[in-house]
């Protein structure tokens, strides 16, 4: 299969450069709450060690 791109991306970029708008350290906080069962915080936290960069 062939795709043939026929737009163009925007030229203006999605980014926020103020440090004292982003999380500190690059880390951002959470909280799981206290409802969820410990089998699933135990999976919410398995998925997100998955997707850490």
């Amino acid at each position: 299969v062939t795709l043939r791109v026929t737009s163009r991306l925007p030229k203006f970029r999605n980014a926020i450069r103020s440090s004292l708008l982003k999380w500190p350290g690059g880390r951002v906080p959470y909280q799981i709450h206290f409802l969820y069962s410990s089998e699933a915080r135990s999976n919410i936290l398995a998925a997100m060690r998955e997707i850490e960069f």
